[in-house]
């Protein structure tokens, strides 16, 4: 869970996103915020991501900046607050 997510309708680029990535996968999924600014990520895989600031002129993932680096433990869940 995200404490202080932006709404997001699906028009302009999100403000912020979980970012994951491993030796050949990655994910990334947008937060977007319920009334309460809270946003709820699906499931992850347990280890390091990120809540990164996308970038539409760059589509490079690694070069978007971070927000907030997260350590997801496995079969856990982790309630942040973004800055």
């Amino acid at each position: 869970m995200i404490d202080g997510a932006a709404e997001w309708t699906g028009k302009d680029v999100p403000v912020s996103a979980y970012h994951w990535e491993g030796d050949t996968l990655f994910g990334l999924t947008i937060l977007a915020a319920n009334e309460e600014g809270v946003a709820r990520v699906p499931s992850v895989p347990a280890g390091k991501g990120r809540i990164v600031r996308p970038d539409a002129t760059n589509f490079d993932f690694a070069k978007w900046p971070t927000l907030i680096g997260v350590e997801v433990p496995a079969g856990g869940e982790v309630r942040l607050r973004l800055p």
